[in-house]
Parts: structure tokens; sequence; C-alpha cells
């Protein structure tokens, strides 16, 4: 059996009510890539290095203003 991830945007607290889902992945590299990817297409802010490690190791970023 796979892991599943489901990747959301949210407000900066994580609310149930303000989540749009954006992708779904089975590994935490191919959820990187959707992140990235959704990124892109919608110019948001880049990912910073801190972003990157909160979503490794914590699986959401902290206090990010923009949309993901």
């Amino acid at each position: 059996m796979r892991d599943t991830y489901l990747i959301y945007s949210t407000d900066a607290w994580h609310s149930y009510a303000n989540r749009d889902i954006i992708g779904v992945g089975t590994s935490i590299p191919n959820c990187m890539k959707v992140i990235r990817a959704h990124i892109r297409k919608y110019d948001c802010d880049k990912l910073t290095e801190d972003n990157k490690f909160e979503l490794e190791h914590y699986r959401q970023t902290q206090g990010r203003s923009a949309a993901m």
C-alpha cells in the first residue's frame, strides 16, 4: 500500500474553511514537484529553503502570506 498525500493551498492559519486542493502525491519528492508546478502556473512566491524544510519535516509551511 502506498502513502498518499493531499496537497492544499490554505490561508496563513491553515483553516479548514479555506482549503483548496491543488494536487495529490505519492511521495514527498513527488509532492514537491506538484507544489513547484503550482507555484509556476499561478506565479506564487517562490519556496524558500525554510519553506522546503518545513514541507519535508512538518508537511506544511508556516506563516506564508501568499497562496501556495
